[in-house]
């Protein structure tokens, strides 16, 4: 059973327990007894088939971290929709698995009200973009509101509780979803195109998130005539679907099992959720993620039996990710960059020769991007999607010169300032030694 008393969720030690190795400052210490993780949900109705499962990371089993990731699903029997919910809690909060729970939960719940009630008369076709975009909006805030209000409860700070949330309607056509954070759903449609629906919503830092306490970040979206979707939170998802810079292209072969196993009784969708769960528990797969996993389907069999899916093409794939991996190369490591080594022998040269003019100073290591430009040019994909290696680097080049000639003078005055001060010390010694001379 889950428990949703707050009063089973936070235990306070008595003074005896407390382990006295420990840096604390009280002699009570907050101990809490966190929620379950759903292992495994699936369900089967009118040809569409749904699961999805949250496992523990490699990563929070050594470090003896509860599963941060949470995911919940529902359908509307009669009406045979679906609504989703996946959630990854923020690893530098210390209670974001109850973020994570609380939100997927309640906005699942939410969700599956409203659509119920919306469809008590048996009605067709009533899900319209403005109804549905006003109870996915709803099913945001009540999520925030929700975590808000158990952490007062808690009396934890609601820094503590952040978590990403993706929301997911499907009615066996289209799919409205919500969206915040860096997980990702990623739909086949009709047409047989395999492409990520959503954006990752990353911080200025690589590991950083917007999650769903950034309303401002929150995304809102319909992919019409789908027929398959994959729903997965950034561990599982980074694994198959490349980042922006590569044009979140796809790694087919990961995704082909759902779109080929005919999905026509709930003991077919167990036995594919069964087959995906032990992939994500096996050794091999854990080698390569080892954050915590959630991954969620959903699939209208009904429409992909008559869908013609993608094809993939090792050859192309793997000639695309020495392409881009040479792109990358290209713009953190220029060509005619010299090792530290040698920039140190540089420096000392110049110190050396203090007349040495700038026309001979080409190979100073400030004439080069810093890292934040380095950055700026490694994350623009859209100035080399379209161009060719050698225009690439021809680009980076000019780029490359263009800085050269702002840093050069900023080099100069630097040396300026360092010449004055070590002649101004020189002077100091000078006098001090001629003042012992002739005391003496």
């Amino acid at each position: 059973m889950r428990k949703t008393s707050t009063e089973n969720y936070l235990r306070v030690n008595s003074p005896d327990e407390v382990d006295l190795r420990q840096d604390t400052y009280e002699n009570e210490e907050l101990v809490f007894d966190h929620p379950p993780i759903c292992q495994t949900q699936y369900s089967f109705e009118n040809g569409i088939g749904s699961f999805c499962f949250s496992q523990r990371g490699e990563s929070h089993i050594k470090s003896n971290t509860p599963c941060q990731d949470r995911c919940a699903m529902k359908m509307v029997r009669g009406q045979s929709i679906v609504v989703m919910a996946i959630a990854d809690g923020v690893g530098s909060c210390e209670l974001s698995d109850f973020g994570a729970d609380w939100a997927t939960q309640v906005a699942t719940q939410y969700l599956y009200e409203e659509i119920s009630e919306l469809t008590r008369n048996g009605e067709k076709n009533i899900l319209d973009n403005e109804t549905v975009g006003r109870i996915l909006r709803g099913a945001m805030e009540l999520a925030y509101n929700e975590v808000s209000r158990r952490a007062q409860e808690m009396e934890q700070i609601f820094f503590l509780f952040q978590s990403t949330l993706t929301l997911v309607i499907f009615d066996g056509k289209d799919l409205y979803f919500s969206h915040a954070g860096d997980d990702g759903i990623v739909v086949l449609t009709s047409k047989g195109r395999l492409v990520m629906a959503t954006t990752r919503h990353k911080g200025d830092e690589a590991s950083s998130v917007y999650p769903l306490q950034s309303k401002t970040t929150w995304q809102f979206g319909k992919v019409e005539d789908v027929v398959a979707i994959v729903m997965a939170t950034d561990g599982v998802l980074d694994s198959f679907v490349m980042n922006s810079f590569e044009n979140n292209r796809i790694y087919y072969p990961f995704l082909e099992r759902i779109f080929t196993s005919e999905l026509n009784s709930l003991d077919c969708v167990q036995r594919l959720c069964n087959y995906y769960f032990s992939i994500m528990e096996g050794a091999e797969y854990r080698k390569k993620v080892t954050d915590d996993m959630t991954f969620g389907v959903i699939v209208n069999q009904n429409t992909l039996s008559k869908t013609r899916l993608p094809k993939f093409d090792k050859v192309e794939w793997e000639d695309k990710t020495r392409e881009y991996t040479q792109m990358r190369r290209e713009a953190l490591y220029p060509s005619n960059k010299k090792d530290t080594h040698q920039f140190q022998k540089e420096e000392e040269k110049e110190e050396e020769e203090e007349e040495l003019s700038f026309q001979d100073q080409d190979d100073s290591p400030l004439t080069y991007p810093k890292p934040e430009q380095i950055f700026q040019i490694a994350q623009r994909p859209d100035s080399c999607k379209k161009q060719s290696a050698d225009e690439c680097t021809a680009q980076h080049e000019e780029q490359r010169t263009a800085q050269k000639s702002v840093t050069k003078s900023g080099t100069r005055k630097k040396k300026k300032k360092k010449k004055k001060k070590k002649n101004w010390f020189c002077t100091f010694i000078k006098k001090v030694f001629s003042h012992n001379d002739e005391e003496q």
